[in-house]
């Protein structure tokens, strides 16, 4: 699956990474009155000052067949990112008995292989998700089968998106991350505008939360300014490919993601990738 990937990976949390050019501290940002959107102080999940309460100097990102599968591949990391189709309960159990904490990856796209894809509304479907080269394992294709955008302006979407929530809460993780909420920059099928999509990731980050998780947002570089008040993280993918690092500047201080597909960054030397690639330099 193209978003777990062993990667360039950095979590952060209310103080720096170990590079200057990481440094994790600023006031966050106000919301842009222009994007249209609510003007309030974002909710902060209870359980903040408990999961990140200091640097994530390690990780881990997998696709697994049961715990047993878990156990015998786990390394002594302080992050795991699984599927959230792949957790349990048990599994979720475990990882805090280890004190490693869990973020679970979804989409508020269709994907006809999840367990919940015959409950997908029908209304909120769009057109297949295209992909390029660097996505880490972008069929020849083109797009990735057996997905779909998800129209994120219908409440049925995030209706839908809540019970997935409910599972993650059930299963025990400690965040979430959303992936394909950047609708309004691609070519989704559908008509959504900027203010829509901003509108739209924000009350999914106000679902995630009030159920005591972190949220994650996934890319969306577009949207930081306005969004990063409201996530408590963002996992960012080529930004220096893109040279747009800098873009994701408002979540500073905040769980922050970083993976360059055909780099030679992995768990064992991300803090040097992340200062040769001067990411967030200021």
């Amino acid at each position: 699956m193209k978003n777990l990937l062993l990667v360039l990976f950095c979590f952060l949390a209310a103080i720096s990474c170990s590079s200057n050019k990481t440094e994790q501290n600023q006031e966050q940002p106000t919301v842009s009155p222009q994007a249209e959107v609510p003007t309030e102080q974002p909710s902060q999940p209870q359980a903040e000052s408990k999961l990140f309460s200091g640097p994530i100097k390690s990780f881990q990102i997998m696709h697994i067949d049961g715990i047993k599968d878990l156990k015998k591949r786990l390394k002594k990391v302080d992050v795991v990112t699984l599927e959230l189709d792949q957790v349990t309960k048990e599994i979720g159990d475990y990882l805090e008995s280890v004190n490693v904490k869990l973020i679970c990856y979804t989409s508020v796209g269709y994907e006809n292989w999840r367990e919940d894809a015959a409950q997908y509304p029908a209304e909120a479907k769009g057109g297949k998700i295209k992909c390029t080269p660097f996505s880490g394992g972008c069929p020849a294709v083109g797009y990735w089968k057996g997905e779909e955008w998800g129209n994120t302006t219908k409440q049925s979407l995030i209706d839908f998106m809540a019970k997935r929530y409910d599972q993650a809460k059930d299963k025990e993780c400690k965040g979430v991350e959303n992936d394909n909420v950047d609708q309004a920059f691609n070519k989704p099928s559908f008509k959504i505008t900027k203010a829509q999509n901003i509108e739209a990731n924000i009350k999914l980050a106000k679902e995630i939360n009030k159920r005591g998780m972190f949220a994650v947002m996934k890319n969306g570089v577009e949207m930081s300014k306005e969004l990063a008040p409201y996530y408590q993280g963002v996992f960012i993918e080529e930004c220096n490919a893109n040279e747009e690092c800098d873009d994701y500047l408002p979540y500073k201080g905040k769980i922050v993601a970083i993976k360059e597909y055909g780099e030679d960054c992995f768990e064992s030397n991300w803090s040097a990738c992340q200062e040769a690639d001067d990411y967030f330099e200021d």
